[in-house]
């Protein structure tokens, strides 16, 4: 077999971490070919009905990780760059004074990972070769020195963070034609044809000021781009918690656990939180992936609930599993006992939705509650489903009557948002079940 390569060459960067870290430029034609992206897919399974996960998802979702292409965020970027190309244009033919200033003055983050040997006779007989052989994924490269070698045809390197820019001029390219607009208006009547060939030409040419990382493994990558977006720019978390929860890589942490159960709620049909969860940050659900994970994810600590069946799962036990279990019946019976304020069948979203029992207020204080209601009844973990049931059901009935005090839009508990309502209306509730002695 032989073999054509995208060579990229690189300075190193000397920074606080432990991976190696360069920086290049590379033009978009030979960027786009070898970088993997696309938009973050749910595959819709449930993790808790077998041993492993199913594997469902579009391949180019299997290693890779980003923020949903957002079509106006895109869109955005195409008139950017159509913009600040015909001020260049009119500039070059002397037809304006107006220099453009069309650039990403920020770092593409790209990370590639490579396969060790010291010559490429070897990595293509020792690594390259035996996959293709065995129709397995190629996803490492070959280093030598500064120079990266990653054979063509293969979507090698991942993007970190910055996908929306190669994005936008990868869907921009086939658009440019007589067709093309700027606003409302086509190009061909602020510009003369000429234009569009000359667009594509610097298109192909642009140059994105890359910053590689070089054999970080996914999770350290995982942690670059939330230390990146988290610090830096609003991110969409329940797409961050989505990325590290389902990755093949990732190992059992708290994250992976707190992500299976509410994906088991999200997907399982016996759920009554089936389809009602946003798993990705889309808008789609009532309450959000992040937020219900964030909230689980409290009942694992040391004294805490679930904090037993955590150290379970920590060494690859079976009992954790009676969690998903659990949960189910646990908003089963609160959908009972608090029908009025439970989202219909047909409300799935929160512009339909309109009280704060199945938002994050009241599915704070729901899931908080856990710490008291899960110990008091099933302490030793091993109480039969039909006496969880019983439990539960005599447990809401003490306070199904108070549904009004909590959810009304007139209670004080709908008043604002944030942690201090979501505590607030706990304490009320434990105060009326008997597990505080004050609801302050």
């Amino acid at each position: 077999m032989s073999f054509e390569y995208t060579k990229i060459e690189f300075s190193t960067i000397s920074q606080i971490t432990k991976g190696k870290l360069g920086f290049s430029a590379i033009k978009f034609s030979e960027l786009e070919p070898i970088v993997s992206f696309t938009a973050r897919k749910e595959d819709g399974g449930d993790p808790l009905l077998s041993e492993s996960e199913k594997e469902e998802v579009v391949n180019e979702n299997k290693r890779f990780y980003q923020r949903l292409v957002n079509d106006n965020r895109t869109y955005g970027i195409q008139q950017f760059i159509i913009k600040e190309a015909i001020k260049e244009y009119r500039f070059k033919k002397n037809l304006s004074r107006i220099e453009s200033l069309g650039m990403f003055p920020t770092s593409t983050l790209i990370a590639i990972n490579t396969f060790q040997t010291d010559s490429i006779d070897d990595y293509e007989k020792s690594y390259l070769e035996s996959e293709i052989q065995n129709g397995n994924q190629i996803s490492l490269a070959y280093l030598n020195d500064n120079m990266l070698q990653l054979p063509k045809d293969y979507k090698i390197a991942l993007i970190v963070d910055g996908q929306h820019r190669i994005a936008a001029l990868k869907e921009l390219l086939p658009k440019i034609n007589t067709n093309l607009k700027l606003g409302r208006k086509k190009v061909i009547e602020i510009v003369d044809e000429s234009f569009l060939p000359f667009l594509k030409d610097r298109i192909k040419n642009f140059e994105f000021l890359c910053t590689i990382l070089i054999d970080f493994d996914i999770y350290q990558q995982g942690e670059i781009f939330a230390s990146v977006n988290f610090n830096q720019k609003p991110v969409n978390r329940s797409l961050y918690y989505d990325i590290f929860g389902s990755s093949p890589n990732t190992d059992r942490n708290e994250l992976k656990l707190a992500h299976d159960l509410v994906r088991h709620l999200n997907y399982n049909t016996d759920s009554v939180l089936y389809g009602k969860i946003d798993m990705l940050g889309n808008g789609d659900g009532i309450i959000s992936q992040s937020a219900l994970m964030e909230l689980i994810m409290k009942l694992f600590g040391k004294r805490k609930a679930w904090h037993l069946l955590y150290m379970d799962y920590l060494n690859e036990g079976k009992l954790y599993k009676i969690l998903g279990q659990f949960l189910r019946l646990y908003f089963s019976q609160i959908k009972q006992s608090f029908n009025t304020y439970w989202p219909t069948d047909e409300e799935n979203n929160r512009r339909e939705y309109k009280f704060v029992l199945a938002k994050t207020t009241g599915m704070g204080a729901l899931v908080r509650l856990i710490n008291d209601i899960y110990l008091d009844i099933n302490p030793r973990n091993n109480k039969t489903v039909e006496e969880l049931k019983l439990a539960l059901k005599e447990k809401f009935e003490l306070i199904e009557n108070n549904s009004d005090l909590y959810f009304s839009p007139s209670s004080s508990f709908v008043k604002g948002a944030g942690q201090g309502l979501q505590s607030k209306l706990y304490k009320q509730m434990a105060y009326d079940l008997g597990y505080r002695t004050s609801p302050d």
